[in-house]
Formats: structure tokens, sequence, C-alpha cells
């Protein structure tokens, strides 16, 4: 039979992982008939790659854990940072972006136990 194909495979890891050329990732599928139209292989760029083929820059790092929160529904922040591989880049090494800290109610079961364990001392204490 004509253009039997078997399912497309998964994609595979990045490759290189990141460096200044971009990377691709590919998948296979196999003709299981005669004859089948259309390629075996495709390949795609990685995404979870930000330079762009060429680029003067390196891979943006992943994103930081958010900085501690101090009260409820309060902003911390995240930072990612990339370096310049050569001597002439425009743009940032540096970016950061806001997270949201939990509401009050999420805060308060967060951190019922260290609560309940500070009532229970300052009571134990007098």
């Amino acid at each position: 039979s004509f253009d039997n194909w078997s399912s497309w495979s998964n994609w595979s890891e990045c490759s290189p992982s990141c460096d200044t050329t971009g990377s691709t990732q590919t998948r296979r599928r196999t003709c299981l008939g005669s004859q089948c139209f259309g390629k075996d292989i495709e390949e795609r760029e990685c995404f979870s790659c930000f330079t762009q083929l060429k680029s003067n820059w390196s891979c943006w790092t992943d994103w930081s854990e958010c900085s501690s929160c101090t009260s409820p529904q309060s902003h911390s922040i995240k930072f990612r940072t990339r370096i310049c591989l050569t001597n002439s880049c425009e743009g940032l090494t540096y970016e950061e972006s806001s997270c949201l800290c939990p509401s009050l109610l999420q805060f308060l079961n967060e951190y019922r136990f260290t609560f309940l364990h500070m009532i229970l001392i300052s009571l134990m204490s007098f």
C-alpha cells in the first residue's frame, strides 16, 4: 500500500544542547508500505534555547526561584542571565520578572505548621 507511515517518534533532545549557532531536534517515522510520499525525518529549532542563529549571545539561563515573599499578595522577583560571547552585543545581560506571592489563605496554609509552633512555644514559655 502507499503512504502507510508509522506514527512520528518523540522529538529528540536538542543537539547541540545550546550554543551560539542554535540547536535542533529531530523526529522520525517509518514507511510501512511499499512506497511512501514525504520525508521520514523532520527537524525543528529548539525553543528552549532563546538565542537566534548566529547570535552573539549565549542562551538565557533558566529562571531563578522567586525571591522570598515578605507578605501575602506582594510581589517577588525572579531573574535570568546570559553572556555576551563577542565584543559587540546589543541588549541586556540580566532580565527580571515579577512573581505574584500567594494569597493570605495560601500563605497561612503553607506556613501554618510554623505559626502553630511559634504559638505553642510562646505559650510554653509563660
